[in-house]
């Protein structure tokens, strides 16, 4: 009921990956895009690790590698303040 609300499209794509259906997941993340993207760290992190974990999904292993080391060599991702927090690789 209100297309714009972005944590419903991340919440729906959680779902989708944990059933394992790339097409909800494929227009979750479509959608969350549509929306347009903050400049918020935070916000920032969320997608780009919905993203991830996308191609790490429903990719071949080499080309979600290949995302996430391009993902943890960008500028962005290097000033998160919680990204040691994150799980190692």
């Amino acid at each position: 009921l209100w297309p714009d609300f972005a944590p419903a499209w991340e919440h729906l794509a959680w779902i989708a990956f944990g059933e394992g259906d790339s097409i909800i997941a494929r227009g979750a993340l479509d959608s969350l895009t549509r929306v347009g993207a903050g400049r918020d760290p935070y916000e920032m992190m969320i997608r780009a690790l919905l993203h991830g974990c996308y191609e790490w999904r429903f990719d071949k292993p080499e080309a979600a590698a290949r995302y996430t080391l391009t993902l943890l060599e960008s500028p962005d991702v290097g000033r998160f303040t919680a990204l040691p927090a994150a799980a190692p690789l």
